[in-house]
């Protein structure tokens, strides 16, 4: 370890021992700061809550899977239609209904927003399915545009505010990104759901 030596030429470490022994020297050093000069600060002030980074543009696909949901399916799409932010693209997908869910989802969205599958094979599948279903974004979104699939299942009625909320924390949990622009892992926001036991992921697309 060197020694450092003030432009004075007094030994830094040396003067260290001069101090208050009471103290740590670098509270001493704090000592003349008067709490009006901190609050004076920008930096310190407790009410800026300005993003330390800029937002980012969002591109939000939206897949809607049914199967046997037509009872539950009209809460989905009107809740759907409220959001506060309202979703880029839409596609509903029926797994294979024995009920009136494509039906349903057809008067909703119309006939080209809808994939109708012969077998209910889950609905990861399904999910594959809705989003091959949907056209290519033209012209190609700018590259600092993030694309988002947010996921709903034919009996999540989503609150009006879930879709503005699930990007608002996807502002402040998921930053920097890396280079990958696809994750696996979705986001959750509690209570967006108007049932406490239904959760709404959302992933990178």
């Amino acid at each position: 370890m060197t020694e450092s030596t003030s432009p004075g030429g007094t030994d830094i470490a040396d003067a260290s021992h001069d101090a208050d022994p009471g103290l740590d020297p670098a509270v001493e050093l704090d000592a003349d700061l008067d709490a009006d000069d901190l609050e004076a600060d920008p930096f310190f002030d407790p009410d800026d809550d300005t993003p330390l980074l800029p937002r980012r543009r969002h591109h939000v696909t939206t897949v809607v899977v049914a199967h046997d949901g037509a009872v539950w399916l009209p809460a989905v799409l009107t809740t759907l239609a409220q959001q506060t932010r309202q979703t880029n693209a839409v596609v509903g997908v029926d797994n294979a209904s024995d009920d009136a869910s494509a039906a349903v989802l057809t008067e909703s969205l119309g006939e080209q927003r809808v994939v109708l599958r012969d077998a209910n094979d889950g609905f990861g599948a399904a999910v594959n399915a809705g989003l091959a279903a949907v056209p290519a974004v033209e012209p190609p979104l700018p590259s600092d545009v993030v694309s988002w699939v947010w996921l709903l299942h034919d009996d999540s009625a989503a609150d009006p505010t879930c879709l503005e909320r699930l990007l608002d924390s996807a502002e402040t949990t998921h930053r920097p990104w890396s280079s990958a622009r696809r994750c696996s892992a979705g986001t959750t926001v509690d209570c967006c759901s108007k049932w406490a036991s239904a959760s709404t992921p959302m992933g990178v697309g």
